[in-house]
């Protein structure tokens, strides 16, 4: 939009430019103080200048198209009807756009009465403008209720006033609460003078009063019954003010046929005395029953005829009688059927309501209408926060709900809410006045408020994958409280920035764990969730055989199902810990050491004594951790337990001593306990492997850790491994620093009195065999101490590189020529690579895309270190480089690890805890939506989900 366009300001409605429109702020609305309230002013202002441009232009477009006259044959037919330009329907269309669709009229109505009159069936303007001036009444009602409203929030200042001269209130707590409602207060104003504005510019100067309208002869609906309509409650008000249709001709049409046999032949205007109800349609020259053709729908109507309400009765001689022996005429026997008298009663009950001129001129109606726009609002508020109390209870994983309904947290949380919140509150207390005393707190609503944000939530990240044209697939499964077994299932792919992004979609109970049974549970809910299985290009699983299998498991009957190669990665982080865990199993004495920890640990915690006297030696040192669990099945769990016995060492010997010494408060099996382990850890052993795993494990729990992260990439988990093996290697070869960790292991020892060569020459003494099997033992090589431990320590170090290049040699198969992509290598890639590339990402031209790497390669390695400010720069220019930015997106899509799902089982046991065993899948679905996705939970708008909860019921208002 050019910045030379002008339009009023949203706040003071004066005229401005759009490229001074930030100096304008600065200098009248000091309340505009950030860029977000600025940007948003902006975009009204805006809106505002193409509303007006529109409406320009539907104005002269239609200025010269006028209506055609419809005029009568005859002077008692109807009020002739007077020309009138188009633009008033759209002008009128325009102005109800802007406050909603709930007024007195159906304005769905209103606008087939429209599209009648543009298409010749129903051309009399009158009645256009009948309906276009209530539609105009209908908008006062409710500017005068958001008037009301606004008044009704004038009316807190006197809880501010209140709050000045409480003692306990601070002067800028005082400021700050007023300033807020103070601002509330504006934007209501300001939103209502918006509307007005909008309103004034488009009601055109030549639209008469209600009165003038009520008196005015120009209204004209038709009232010939030949006229088939479904009318509305307002025509009916005309309709029924005016009676039935009679009017009365010098001389009505004659039946020829009729005539020749000499019977009565034409309608006669005394059978209107006779029978005042029916009316005469001198175009089809019938007669209608008038209560029939209006109230006709309804009980009591089965048996009604149609040619009483729409095609008409013209058998005159039929009328009165001659019908045969005994029978009634055709008016006779219609009024004493059952179908004329519900009709008949239908619209007495209708006339006794006041006619159309009063209802129009009541005020107490009038009123009551604005009240009900008041009330809106302030339902409005109330269902707001409401949803919101939902968003804050869903994502922070708290229960809704306790065993008295009154006393649950989301009861609770609007109770207190209201406290602090007088709109709330009064809603709440008019609960009574409403109808079915509705408050939307009852566990239904709960469940449906539920369900709505997690359906905005599934239905948010369901339209990003859909927009990815790669995504892959991650599942694991874990027990829940109720021991069922869940499947959780992630989707990974790279949205249009190439940021990666992992979003829950499923969680559903498992109910066979063979590979074929969860291959056909994952396909199920991809089909279920509309996912296109063409675009799945990877999946990733833990190291279970029913996984991984390369027969049975499932990475291999998704491929098989699927009828072509997907990618399988297994769980980095899975893998990592489980070399681990193989590298400690290679030596006996890091096993002893790995029990003998958690020994330590059952010792302390199972006895709050024991942990009592921990507790007391821990005092001393800040820098002390408590005994951890090595049996937890967190990756990182080893790690923490080797860190919290080396950091406290010291204070945990103290500890074991004082209850080995203690015998009047402990028994002998407790102090021969801690007598043994105490014994176990005073070895030079024991201090030994525990300096060397704690400074081992560090490096691999840092590996593990960095595993976990859900923007990891393929190509740099690659690369991570790579240089954590050197360095593992560097390690393995470096004499110098074995020796010093055994150098520490001897510091350590003397502390506490421990001969390191002492303990090693008994535990691994001289042992000469006999002379029968070795004649010279004397020659027999013997290990010393530090040979020792340096062979264990590389004996370790060798299993655990030996694992990671597996690991990283799974990874380098997977990624073929795609990791020719990492800026260190681009300049490295070949035509070949190119051709690879766009086989596997289905890329329609190698030619353009190798074109495009030669062109940005060497800007790409000078710039870029990482692969995710490859991603940046390629985003940036996607449109100048759309293949290359196509195969980034399918790299960024495969998966690492199954983290986000080892993530959202803490967020089960959380959610569906001991307490809560009996939530259905749908609830669990929802809950566990809103909270992993939190930021998607955070962006929705509030306005948008009331909005979409009304719909969700028929019926339902705000």
């Amino acid at each position: 939009m050019s910045s030379n366009l002008s339009g009023k300001c949203p706040l003071c409605l004066k005229p401005v430019l759009v490229r001074n429109f930030k100096r304008h702020c600065n200098s009248f609305h000091t309340s505009i103080d950030t860029d977000q309230k600025l940007q948003k002013q902006i975009c009204k202002l805006k809106e505002n200048i193409i509303k007006n441009n529109n409406n320009e232009n539907i104005l002269r477009q239609t200025a010269t198209d006028d209506l055609p006259i419809q005029r009568s044959t005859s002077n008692e037919l109807s009020p002739p009807s007077k020309r009138v330009r188009r633009e008033s329907a759209n002008e009128i269309e325009n102005i109800s756009s802007i406050y909603g669709n709930e007024s007195i009229l159906n304005t769905t109505d209103n606008k087939e009465i429209l599209n009648c009159s543009e298409s010749g069936t129903m051309k009399d303007f009158g009645y256009v403008t009948h309906i276009n001036k209530i539609e105009l009444s209908d908008i006062k009602n409710k500017i005068c209720g958001e008037l009301q409203y606004i008044i009704q929030q004038t009316q807190l200042t006197s809880r501010f006033l209140d709050l000045s001269v409480d003692p306990n209130i601070s002067t800028k707590h005082f400021v700050i609460e007023t300033s807020t409602y103070l601002t509330a207060l504006r934007e209501s104003i300001t939103d209502l003078l918006i509307k007005c504005d909008q309103t004034l510019e488009q009601i055109p100067s030549s639209l008469l009063t209600t009165t003038e309208m009520i008196k005015s002869s120009e209204i004209s609906i038709s009232r010939d019954p030949s006229t088939r309509k479904i009318h509305n409650e307002v025509e009916l008000r005309y309709l029924v003010n005016e009676g039935p249709y009679q009017p009365i001709l010098k001389h009505y049409p004659d039946n020829e046929v009729l005539k020749k046999n000499n019977q009565t032949c034409h309608f006669t205007s005394k059978w209107y005395q006779e029978f005042p109800l029916i009316e005469y349609s001198p175009t089809k020259d019938s007669i209608y029953c008038f209560c029939c053709r209006l109230f006709g729908d309804g009980p009591g109507s089965a048996q009604s005829e149609n040619a009483w309400t729409t095609l008409g009765v013209n058998t005159w001689n039929k009328i009165k009688g001659s019908r045969g022996v005994n029978k009634k005429g055709k008016l006779e026997a219609h009024n004493e059927s059952e179908a004329h008298i519900s009709s008949l009663q239908r619209y007495l009950k209708f006339k006794e309501r006041k006619n159309n001129i009063d209802f129009m001129l009541d005020k107490n109606l009038q009123q009551q209408e604005q009240q009900k726009v008041q009330m809106a609002k302030s339902n409005l508020e109330a269902v707001k926060i409401l949803i919101d109390c939902v968003k804050y209870l869903s994502r922070q994983d708290i229960a809704f709900r306790g065993h008295v309904e009154e006393e649950g947290n989301f009861y609770q949380l609007v109770q207190l809410l209201s406290k602090h919140n007088p709109v709330l509150k009064q809603w709440l207390n008019d609960v009574h006045n409403r109808p079915y005393k509705v408050t939307y707190m009852s566990t239904d609503s709960q469940n449906e408020f539920i369900q709505l944000l997690g359906d905005s939530v599934q239905e948010t990240s369901l339209a990003d994958i859909r927009a990815s044209p790669y995504y892959s697939i991650m599942a694991d499964s874990t027990p829940d409280s109720n021991r069922q077994d869940m499947l959780t299932i992630f989707v990974r792919f790279a949205d249009d920035n190439l940021e990666p992004q992992e979003r829950f979609v499923s969680i559903k109970e498992l109910r066979l764990k063979t590979g074929d049974g969860i291959a056909n549970h994952i396909l199920e809910v991809l089909n279920e969730l509309q996912l296109d299985p063409d675009r799945l290009v990877a999946q990733s699983y833990d190291y279970a055989n029913n996984m991984s299998g390369q027969l049975n498991g499932v990475q291999a009957k998704i491929s098989d199902k699927l009828q072509r190669k997907i990618k399988y990665i297994p769980c980095s982080a899975h893998r990592s810990n489980t070399v681990v865990k193989h590298a400690c199993e290679a030596s006996l004495d890091i096993n002893c050491l790995v029990g003998t920890l958690q020994n330590i640990y059952n010792f302390f915690t199972s006895s709050t004594k024991r942990l009592a006297i921990l507790n007391d030696k821990y005092s001393s040192n800040l820098f002390t951790l408590i005994p951890k669990t090595t049996s937890t099945i967190r990756w990182g769990g080893k790690y923490q337990a080797l860190k919290a016995v080396y950091e406290s060492f010291r204070e945990i010997v103290e500890a074991l001593d004082e209850i080995t010494d203690d015998s009047e408060n402990f028994d002998k099996d407790t102090r021969n306990e801690a007598n043994s382990i105490n014994t176990n850890m005073k070895t030079f052993n024991f201090i030994t492997y525990l300096i060397f795993m704690k400074n081992l494990m560090s490096t691999t729990n840092a590996i593990t850790n960095h595993f976990q992260g859900e923007k990891l990439d393929l190509l740099t988990t690659g690369e991570l491994l790579d240089r954590t093996t050197k360095l593992l290697e560097r390690e393995r070869n470096n004499d110098d620093n074995l020796n010093n960790l055994i150098t520490m292991s001897e510091n350590m020892s003397k502390s506490y009195e421990i001969d390191p060569d002492k303990e090693f020459n008994y535990k691994h003494r001289r042992r000469r065999p006999p002379k029968r099997i070795d004649e010279n033992p004397h020659t027999a090589h013997k290990f010393t101490r530090l040979q020792y431990y340096t062979n264990s320590f590389r004996q370790v170090l060798d299993r655990l590189i030996l694992e990671y290049k597996e690991v990283l040699s799974s990874i380098d198969s997977n990624l073929e020529s795609l990791s020719k992509l990492a800026p260190e290598y681009i300049t490295n890639l070949s035509q070949q690579d190119v051709v690879h590339i766009c086989q596997m990402t289905k890329i329609d031209d190698s030619n353009l895309l190798y074109g495009e790497i030669q062109l940005f390669k060497t800007k790409i390695a000078e710039e870029c270190v990482t692969i995710t400010d490859a991603s940046l720069f390629i985003s940036q220019r996607k449109s100048t480089i759309p293949r290359l930015y196509q195969a980034y997106r399918y790299l960024l899509s495969i998966p690492v690890t199954v983290a986000s799902n080892e993530r959202s089982f803490s967020k089960v046991k959380i959610i569906k805890n001991r307490l809560r065993t009996t939530m259905d899948d749908e609830r669990l679905q929802a809950l566990l939506s809103c909270s992993i996705g939190t930021v998607l939970v955070d962006a929705m708008n509030t306005q948008e989900l009331v909005e979409r909860w009304s719909r969700n019921k028929s019926g339902r208002r705000i």
